[in-house]
């Protein structure tokens, strides 16, 4: 019978990446009920949210009003909150499994300062994301203006996307360590020494995703097509009647295709944080090393 030492996954070891995503996904799994335990209060916010900006999308569909516009602006900003709510309180647990080597059952309670330090470096890393994404669009507008043949577009955009893999590697230090936002920014020089190790994983989680995000949109997807084809026989003037309770079934699909998104994010954070801790422990032997041929030299 293994004993409880022979159970823990460290987090700081040496793995390759595909190591690192069926570990990960493993963990994942054998904490599902932790997952189910503490993060529920983010997963029904998250939920309920959704639920409310579908039930309003399709309102805006056959109704436009000013009022209606306002509200899912606002019911979008909460959204936004909800979902940094639910990455604070996921990468608080991981932070914690990177302490223990083991996902210790907590609650809300207990791990409330925790949740707290890591929402305020999560909003740090979304004001980083929306300026990388602004940078993204200025390059592409400035390039759109220059009227440049199509395969120069595709060459310069390939260009950029690889300057962005090593960004991988700064967003993992702030959601996983506990160094300040500012020292976090030289991971992007550490992500190009592990160039290869992180582009494979990228491209591995994207592939996953997107399987992932077919299944989870398809309700979702459904509806939009429904709510579509109403908008448009009313715009021409046919007389549209939809079920009465085709709302539940509206807020119903956009909450099962949120709670499955969030949870495949939940499995690949768990892969994310041990492609952190490979990084990090190789990075230490690689100082170390570097270290003992100072002295002996």
């Amino acid at each position: 019978m293994e004993s409880k030492t022979e159970k823990l996954v460290k987090v700081c070891e040496e793995r390759n990446y595909v190591r690192c995503i069926t570990e990960g996904i493993r963990q994942a799994w054998n904490n599902s009920g932790n997952l189910l335990h503490y993060i529920w209060p983010a997963l029904v916010v998250c939920a309920v949210l959704s639920a409310l900006t579908g039930l309003l999308t399709q309102q805006l569909a056959s109704e436009a009003k000013t009022s209606m516009v306002i509200a899912s602006l606002v019911v979008c900003f909460l959204s936004l909150f909800g979902g940094l709510f639910y990455v604070a309180s996921m990468d608080a647990m991981l932070v914690r499994w990177r302490d223990l080597d083991y996902e210790p059952v907590v609650t809300m309670k207990t791990l409330r300062p925790l949740i707290t330090q890591r929402f305020r470096r999560d909003c740090s890393l979304l004001i980083l994301m929306l300026l990388l994404f602004l940078l993204f669009f200025v390059a592409g507008y400035g390039l759109a203006i220059f009227q440049l043949p199509v395969w120069a577009l595709a060459v310069v955009l390939l260009v950029l996307v690889l300057l962005f893999v090593p960004v991988e590697m700064v967003v993992m230090e702030i959601r996983f360590s506990d160094k300040s936002i500012a020292q976090c920014f030289v991971g992007y020089v550490k992500g190009w020494r592990y160039f290869g190790r992180i582009l494979a994983f990228d491209l591995v989680g994207f592939i996953l995703m997107v399987l992932v995000s077919l299944v989870a949109l398809l309700p979702m997807m459904v509806i939009a097509l429904v709510n579509l084809e109403a908008a448009e026989s009313i715009a021409m003037g046919d007389m549209v009647s939809l079920p009465s309770h085709y709302w539940l079934l509206t807020a119903f699909a956009f909450a099962v295709c949120t709670i499955l998104l969030l949870i495949a994010e939940f499995a690949w954070s768990h892969a994310s944080c041990l492609l952190w801790g490979s990084i990090t422990e190789n990075e230490q032997k690689r100082l170390q090393a570097l270290e003992s041929d100072n002295t002996l030299t």
